[in-house]
């Protein structure tokens, strides 16, 4: 016998990352597609059962939009029946509503515990989900721990992250649980939709910004279009050039979901040349160095600035 179970969907969650509004709504519309083809992979999978563990929703205030997200994808799988083990909160949401579908079973330790269909039971207890199949002799546990599930010290996937912090610290998919009269065991399958992925490239003072372009792109060749990226740009820059990191930006997001770069590079000073020169540039260069509150960046950024000013030269707005 084969189960289904997918923990903290977090439907209508934001994302930590700084998209645009128009990127916000297609990453949500995309993680809503994703809940969609993750109950067709369970029906793939012929599993007697999905569950859905965890938060349903990522935000305090639910919406009826995103319950009718909810409540069309089950209902378009009628034929799989969908266990979900919620909070009181969000089985008072959703239970308020009359128009839940047949094949949605809401289990609460304060309310309805205990999903059966004669061959499967499914229940919902203080230490995690507790499971019964008809072809094995002794119930099961998946712990809950703070939201997070495990089958004993095996973490199990959640359903996709929010942004960078989330991807490094979690595991994402789904997980496939199939039973026989030996036992059981967890297959944690599938993967995240969105990938983060930071990359690190490295600027000589010599590099143009078409060098630093295609330095990424070799980084990134075997990215798709379902990825945040985090490009940290170090090393070194020219005298008075600063790095154009909306040119890197707007290359990057041809490419990838959502792309931020990062200056992380310090300015090439040649200090012995400015030590005896009485120029009023040179003087400036002179206390913008030894003004230590700067960062490196802020200060190639203001050296680049002041001397391109004070040489009648145009200075970039940005």
């Amino acid at each position: 016998m084969k189960l289904f179970l997918c923990s903290n969907l977090r439907l209508g969650v934001s994302c930590t990352g700084n998209l645009s509004v128009p990127l916000s709504h297609q990453w949500a519309q995309k993680r809503n597609e994703k809940f969609g083809e993750l109950l067709d992979t369970a029906d793939r999978e012929e599993a007697q059962c999905a569950v859905l563990a965890g938060r349903l929703f990522g935000t305090a205030y639910v919406p009826e939009s995103l319950v009718d997200v909810l409540f069309d994808v089950v209902r378009a799988h009628e034929d799989l029946p969908v266990v979900a083990c919620v909070s009181e909160p969000e089985y008072r949401r959703l239970s308020s509503r009359g128009d839940m579908p047949a094949n949605l079973h809401l289990l609460t330790q304060e309310g309805e515990a205990v999903y059966s269909d004669g061959t499967v039971e499914v229940a919902s207890a203080e230490e995690g989900i507790l499971f019964r199949t008809s072809d094995i002799s002794e119930a099961f546990l998946i712990k809950d721990v703070a939201g997070t599930y495990f089958d004993g010290a095996k973490r199990l996937p959640a359903f996709e992250p929010s942004g960078f912090e989330d991807a490094s610290d979690g595991k994402y998919g789904y997980t496939l649980i199939t039973t026989d009269g030996g036992g059981y065991i967890t297959e944690a399958k599938g993967g995240p939709l969105f990938s983060y992925r930071t990359v690190t490239v490295e600027s000589q003072p010599e590099d143009t910004a078409e060098d630093l372009m295609r330095m990424a792109d070799r980084r990134l060749a075997d990215t798709d279009e379902n990825t945040f990226v985090r490009l940290v740009v170090t090393g070194a820059t020219a005298f008075a050039e600063t790095l154009d990191t909306e040119a890197l930006k707007e290359h990057l997001q041809e490419k990838v979901f959502f792309a931020e770069v990062f200056d992380n590079t310090a300015m090439e000073v040649d200090r012995k040349a400015l030590e005896n020169d009485i120029s009023l540039q040179s003087e400036f260069v002179r206390l913008v160095l030894q003004d230590e509150s700067l960062s490196e960046t802020e200060r190639s950024r203001l050296i680049s600035c002041g001397w391109n000013a004070l040489n009648g030269k145009e200075v970039a707005g940005k």
